[in-house]
């Protein structure tokens, strides 16, 4: 096989532009052709003889003639390679007038971008101010729409009492009409009544008159028959105190036959009614014990008086009332022990006696 060889090639450039590029030098590599050799003759005994020098001369020659073959091959290739970068220069110094002219307009774009961009971007401050400034207006309105709105809920509020207000002195005014109207009625009424009435109060001012008199003679004759009643009490050992006479009696009866003797004098057993009507009465009977109108006969421990008012205010001796030795005690008498109080005792038991009577109301 012959050895490759290889030979720079420089391809010139085109006529000046300002950013023509500088020759470039291609190095195009011719592949070695190959000597095919002959192929081996059919097995067969060889006689090996000593080559001639003609032999060897027309060896030679041919191997001349391969390598001019060659290399008119290596030649033809070159061309076509030549002429295939000649094309590719030739569109690549066209790709790159093409990316010139678009980097040109792209810078072009970028600066009107960047303009834009700038413009852009004071508009956005602008938006953005503008912004701001509505943000508080909004705020503003808010503000003011809730103020309004709790305005509105009160003047709402406001007309319905107004209107509450309106019907109750509707209703109001109605009946006051109707009161008037029943007033002037009754007014009319009480005009005829009050004439009836003067009338009336004319007899009536005579009856009085006549009454008064009446009166009078009737207060002379009361006086004259207490004056009479007081003489005749006080004959009988009645004493005097507060509204009521009282009678001390010196004999001895059981409770009831004592009750039976005042009722007889129209009276009854005393009943005691304050401290001083107690005190006053132990002083008149002095170390007498007699009943008074005080009993539990009706049921044990409800005290009552003759009258039949509960017991409210009581005067009792200490331990009393017990039902001494149990034995039913179910009256009393007072000026029991030194104190002079109540004592409770069988009412069969025989005691002096107060009755009472009422003499002036």
């Amino acid at each position: 096989m012959a050895a490759s060889s290889a030979a720079p090639v420089t391809v010139p450039a085109k006529a000046a532009k300002p950013d023509a590029p500088v020759p470039v030098k291609v190095a195009i590599h011719t592949a070695p052709v190959p000597v095919m050799a002959a192929p081996p003759a059919a097995s067969a005994p060889v006689t090996v003889a000593r080559a001639t020098p003609v032999r060897v001369q027309s060896r030679r020659s041919r191997l001349y003639r391969l390598a001019v073959v060659g290399l008119g091959l290596l030649c033809v290739l070159l061309l076509i390679a030549i002429t295939v970068l000649w094309i590719k220069f030739n569109s690549l110094n066209l790709q790159r007038d093409q990316l010139q002219s678009s980097y040109t307009n792209l810078m072009m774009e970028r600066d009107q971008f960047n303009a834009s961009y700038t413009n852009l971007m004071m508009e956005r401050d602008q938006l953005n101010a503008s912004n701001t400034n509505l943000m508080r207006e909004r705020d503003q309105l808010k503000t003011s729409n809730t103020n309004l709105m709790m305005e509105r809920d009160q003047l709402k509020n406001s007309f319905n009492n107004l209107n509450l207000q309106r019907d109750q002195l509707q209703t109001s005014n109605t009946n006051l009409m109707k009161e008037r109207d029943q007033l002037q009625t009754s007014n009319t009424n009480l005009m005829m009544k009050r004439d009836q009435l003067q009338t009336s109060n004319t007899n009536l001012m005579k009856e009085r008159d006549q009454l008064q008199t009446s009166n009078t003679n009737l207060m002379k004759e009361r006086d004259q028959l207490k004056s009479s009643v007081f003489t005749n009490l006080e004959r009988q050992s009645w004493v005097f105190f507060d509204t009521s006479a009282y009678y001390i009696s010196t004999d001895m009866k059981t409770w009831n036959e004592s009750r039976d003797d005042c009722e007889d004098n129209g009276g009854d057993l005393v009943i005691i009614n304050s401290k001083e009507e107690q005190e006053y009465l132990t002083r008149k009977v002095g170390s007498k014990q007699p009943w008074i109108g005080l009993t539990d006969s009706e049921s044990e421990n409800q005290w009552k008086w003759v009258d039949g008012s509960a017991l409210t205010t009581a005067y009792w001796a200490e331990g009393e009332p017990n039902n001494w030795n149990g034995i039913e005690e179910d009256c009393v008498h007072m000026g029991f022990k030194e104190n002079k109080t109540w004592n409770d005792l069988s009412c069969s038991s025989k005691r002096q006696w107060i009755c009472e009577r009422r003499v002036f109301h």
